[in-house]
């Protein structure tokens, strides 16, 4: 999971806070200036991109994130700053357990933001639970295959994200493992899914909605269940749409090519068998897949090359080729 949600009720910072928020500002500030709230920003649990952060990532991340701000929709601009991180720690929850069996373990954040008339609707909306979900933007080194271990930003292999994959007898969900983190950049508030190109920026808005990467956009989706809804960006759908166009064309092909080899294994029989029930062979070769037509047409072929074999126009008899002319099979 890339994206992370609000966390706790916030409230007045305590002295040792205070302390901390005042190593950001320009002049120190009262607890009354201040409003703190806790946020989880990402965890080691396999997400709906079928990605994860191991847990050696999170460790490391959590000093990339303090002093890192805050803002709306990963915007970039300076005046959709909020809130700022102060402090920030990877926190093993206890007791609880990945859909791997592995510990889990969640980047946590505290957050301050301004008590002014600007941010009042802003920690309103948190207070009342409407301002929840957040996504964080970072860049990694690595991204490992959780089957092979292979590194797919520098390397490949066949497994794909979101397939099953048996490995020492027990079936696995393949997923990209996350690691060596390079940098914190910084972490929004989002209602709608956001996927800008650079870094790492994934956000789920706990509905349901997700936006994926365009990679193997189709294969994502046919791990999805149908109650799910999905989120799609505008130049997902044209990849999607683009997609799609390609696999009905490979299907027409597909549907051609199987009336082809039906047309044939029906002509061979009907020479080696004229004796057979016509509409009766048709159905049997109505209900062959592409394969079964294939294998029909070789065995159908090898059986008329028996019995009609091919001679050529020219043969002539080893005991006769002696005695004729050289130029004897050309004269008219």
């Amino acid at each position: 999971m890339k994206e992370g949600y609000i966390i706790e009720s916030g409230g007045t910072p305590t002295a040792e806070e205070l302390e901390k928020i005042n190593k950001f500002t320009r002049r120190p500030l009262s607890p009354e200036e201040v409003y703190v709230f806790s946020v989880v920003l990402c965890d080691n649990e396999i997400d709906r991109d079928f990605e994860r952060f191991s847990t050696n990532a999170l460790e490391k991340m959590a000093p990339m994130f303090v002093g890192k701000t805050g803002i709306f929709d990963h915007s970039g601009k300076a005046h959709d700053q909020i809130a700022r991180i102060f402090e920030c720690e990877a926190e093993k929850v206890e007791g609880a357990i990945t859909k791997r069996g592995e510990p889990y373990c969640r980047l946590k954040a505290r957050v301050y933001t301004i008590k002014c008339d600007s941010t009042k609707d802003f920690i309103l909306a948190l207070d009342a639970g409407i301002t929840k979900e957040v996504s964080v933007g970072c860049s990694m080194g690595a991204s490992y295959c959780s089957i092979c271990a292979t590194d797919r930003r520098t390397g490949h292999c066949e497994h794909k994200k979101g397939r099953f994959y048996r490995k020492n007898g027990v079936k696995y969900l393949c997923h990209n493992i996350l690691d060596n983190p390079l940098d914190a950049f910084e972490w929004s508030f989002v209602a709608v899914p956001a996927q800008p190109k650079a870094g790492v920026i994934k956000s789920y808005n706990g509905k349901g909605t997700f936006a994926f990467e365009s990679e193997d956009i189709v294969d994502c989706i046919k791990n999805y269940s149908r109650d799910e809804d999905v989120t799609l960006l505008s130049h997902q759908i044209t990849t999607l749409s683009k997609a799609i166009e390609d696999l009905e064309e490979k299907a027409n092909d597909g549907v051609l090519y199987k009336n082809y080899l039906a047309d044939e294994v029906s002509r061979l029989s009907g020479i080696l068998y004229p004796e057979m029930n016509k509409s009766l062979h048709e159905k049997a070769i109505h209900n062959m897949s592409v394969a079964e037509l294939v294998e029909m047409r070789e065995s159908l072929t090898k059986q008329l090359d028996k019995v009609y074999p091919l001679a050529p126009q020219l043969n002539v008899e080893k005991e006769d080729a002696g005695k004729l002319p050289l130029n004897q099979n050309y004269c008219i």
